[in-house]
This record gives C-alpha cells, structure tokens and sequence, in this order.
C-alpha cells in the first residue's frame, strides 16, 4: 500500500473478517490480511484468553 492515511480493521476470526471485507470492498488477499484502497482488515484467530488481556 501507498497511501499514508491507512486505516486498519481487525477481526477476532477469518470469517467475520471476510464478511467485513465483502462490505468495505477490501478485495486483494495478502498474507494474513485483507486489502482495499485505504483500509488494511487483519485477520486474527484469538482464544478466549487472549480476548482478556
């Protein structure tokens, strides 16, 4: 990405990233994340434990 203004999304689990990236038009996969025009989406798998800290 080019863009210095980037926002970034990130999502608990892949499939509710996916289903943001559907609506926020984040269309280029990359490794780990979702790319649009100017938002960056972050997949993350994260245990109930790591959602307290």
């Amino acid at each position: 990405m080019s863009e210095k203004n980037i926002k970034l999304v990130i999502a608990e689990k892949p499939s509710v990233a996916q289903s943001i990236a559907k609506v926020i038009g984040a269309d280029k996969r990359e490794d780990g994340y979702l790319e649009g025009k100017r938002l960056c989406l972050k997949m993350e798998n994260l245990s109930e434990t790591q959602r307290s800290k």
